[in-house]
């Protein structure tokens, strides 16, 4: 589409090639003429010959006059804005992922469980437990390695302290 009339919906900036630098501003109410647009902006070049260009989502798109009437007069060039262009967006935080409480009390009661065999014992079931909520949690939880830890380390001290038992019940019997 090229050579086209339109008016904005509200008072809209007028940037520069380099899609920052303010050069003027359209005002409701006037019609304007357009060289060419595509998806993002409707260009336009005021009487000094300077080209700008205006978001297209906040134009309305005139029909042409018909033939054998003048056209509107060429708007006047754009008025220097004084405030400074808007700032960038702030860039998105992406969150990290919370690590799972459950596996770091399985790694700690699996570290424990070699002095404390009832913690062992814990150990292992914290750590089925959180490895079961970091799968469910879709990326929002971490610490599956601390879970699996947690389990080594409590299973690891439940079968030294069962190695420890029969040893002494063989010791007490012979």
């Amino acid at each position: 589409m090229a050579g086209f009339w339109f008016e904005v919906k509200e008072p809209t900036t007028v940037v520069g090639r380099d899609g920052s630098t303010s050069i003027g501003r359209l005002d409701p109410g006037r019609r304007y003429k357009a060289n060419d647009r595509n998806d993002h902006w409707a260009e336009v070049t005021g009487p000094d010959g300077q080209v700008g260009f205006a978001p297209v989502t906040s134009i309305i798109v005139l029909p042409d006059p018909p033939e054998g009437i003048a056209a509107a007069p060429p708007p006047p060039p754009p008025i220097p804005a004084a405030a400074p262009p808007p700032p960038a967006p702030a860039p998105v935080a992406t969150r990290r992922p919370m690590v799972s409480a459950s596996a770091v009390l399985s790694l700690i009661f699996g570290i424990i469980g070699f002095g404390f065999p009832i913690l062992s014992i814990v150990a292992v079931i914290l750590g089925h437990v959180s490895l079961g909520t970091i799968k469910r949690s879709q990326g929002r939880t971490s610490g599956r390695g601390l879970a699996i830890a947690g389990l080594i380390l409590g299973y690891l001290s439940i079968i030294a302290w069962a190695a420890l038992i029969l040893y002494g019940v063989q010791q007490y019997n012979s």
